[in-house]
């Protein structure tokens, strides 16, 4: 496990370091470029949105869990990779022109044509960053995403200073794009091949044609609640679930992107090397549950105070949605790495169905809550949605690795009685204090106290495997 602790500490860092630079540029660029100006370029994203789903076409998926990597299989998933994109930037092309007629805006179409080019680009990069990722290089990775955030701060920065709009925002992108192939072409692994080839075409379409499914499904229902909820009831519904989906996704945005570029290679490589697949996922539920039932538990304790503070007292009526969005991820957290384990067993058709069928689950519980329900109905959805879907993943565990009832819940017991003190903690001091301190940031800060004291004391108490690991970092420190 020290090669994947390294890993997760190395990605920890890359993310929260692109997240600096991204938002240190967006406040800076907030003050050069207009509203509509950002919005144009919005539209234009927006618009392909759907191939940057596709875009991938599972290609760095398919190297990452392949068992025998093959020569001529990393030939054809480059020429996979060169298909799709080159497809998608000629389709983007084509789409431009109309797609600026339909807004009435010119810009789209220019911003579109540069956000093209980003296609042809990123084949060049993809399969050595692949490669890398399959092989746990993290550090090399990471050098490629920093460097290629920095190099879209400076040039959106410098190209919207000199006064170049909304395309600044594109070049910038396309900018980006080429930094971060140049890193992974110097850090390229000597044994891949430069030429394309087709001997295992088939072999790449099949798994990518399943792999692009559940990415577009995964798409479809992120847009879900937007789409059906802004048609059956109004915008400010809308906008309220957004903001509460916003805040609570913190936690996937600071935590689980690092998890997540980790899981796939370290699940693939216990799988090639013949490793205890269900031990290394019980492991892995342990930790992030010791992590994320506290989180959210904390967040669902503190929503008001914390949505004062961030929004104003305008956003409060998603307080109660706040809540119902935290239960959800609360139910869904032991099975976060649910499609890392799928792929790396070789069962990307099951995580296809997965998401299709929770899709169309999800499309039919907002239909009922917008038709028949109100705004916290709504937001109830969310955990009924995940609650289903993590059942249904416990009986796909059941098959694929061999998971029962009593090894699972052994696994989490120490992580529900940290999240219940935690909890407590927090409420406790807050509940004590509340008439006597009238501000939010002071109820905040005694909550956090509660919270953190709660949740140290407990990890060490219950000697939770998340105690080691704040062992280990005092010790680095």
């Amino acid at each position: 496990m020290s090669n994947v602790r390294k890993s997760v500490a190395i990605n920890l860092a890359q993310n929260y370091g692109v997240m600096v630079l991204q938002f240190a540029s967006s406040i800076i660029l907030a003050r050069i470029l207009s509203p509509s100006e950002i919005g144009v370029y919005s539209v234009a994203a927006s618009l392909i949105a759907l191939a940057q789903a596709v875009r991938d076409f599972g290609v760095g998926q398919y190297i990452i869990q392949e068992h025998d990597l093959t020569q001529d299989r990393i030939r054809s998933a480059f020429a996979a990779a060169l298909i799709v994109a080159f497809s998608l930037a000629i389709l983007t092309a084509a789409f431009a022109t109309p797609a600026a007629e339909f807004f009435k805006e010119n810009g789209i179409r220019n911003v579109l044509f540069v956000l093209a080019l980003n296609f042809l680009v990123i084949p060049f990069g993809q399969i050595s960053l692949a490669c890398l990722q399959r092989e746990m290089k993290f550090s090399q990775i990471a050098q490629s995403k920093i460097f290629s955030a920095i190099i879209y701060a400076v040039v959106v920065l410098w190209l919207a200073y000199q006064g170049h709009s909304y395309m600044s925002l594109a070049w910038a992108s396309l900018a980006a794009t080429i930094a971060s192939v140049v890193v992974a072409t110097i850090y390229r692994p000597k044994y891949l091949p430069w030429r394309p080839g087709f001997s295992q075409m088939r072999r790449i379409m099949t798994f990518g044609s399943l792999s692009v499914g559940s990415n577009l499904a995964a798409a479809f229902a992120k847009g879900t609640p937007d789409l059906v909820i802004g048609r059956l009831m109004n915008m400010e519904t809308v906008g309220l679930l957004s903001r509460a989906n916003g805040l609570v996704e913190i936690f996937n945005q600071g935590v689980m992107n690092a998890v997540w570029a980790v899981a796939l290679p370290h699940f693939s490589k216990t799988v090639r090397d013949g490793g205890d697949l269900k031990i290394e996922y019980l492991r892995s539920a342990t930790m992030l549950t010791g992590v994320a039932w506290s989180f959210f538990v904390f967040l669902a304790i503190m929503a008001e105070p914390l949505i004062s503070i961030l929004y104003g007292e305008k956003w409060l009526d998603c307080v109660p949605l706040v809540k119902w969005v935290c239960f959800g991820y609360i139910a869904i957290a032991p099975f976060y790495l649910y499609g890392s384990i799928l792929v790396a067993t070789g069962n990307i058709k099951l995580n296809l169905y997965i998401e299709a069928g929770c899709l169309f689950l999800q499309f039919m519980l907002y239909i009922l809550a917008g038709l028949f329900g109100g705004l916290e109905m709504v937001a109830a959805v969310k955990f009924v949605y995940e609650f289903v879907k993590a059942v249904a993943i416990y009986f796909v565990f059941k098959k694929i690795i061999y998971l029962n009832f009593v090894e699972f819940v052994g696994s989490l017991w120490k992580s529900l009685i940290v999240a219940t003190v935690s909890g407590m903690c927090c409420f406790v001091l807050i509940e004590m204090l509340n008439g006597s301190y009238g501000t939010n940031l002071i109820l905040m800060s005694i909550g956090s106290f509660g919270a953190l004291i709660g949740w140290l004391a407990s990890i060490v108490g219950v000697n939770h495997l998340l105690r080691n690991e704040l062992l280990r970092l005092l010790k680095i420190s």
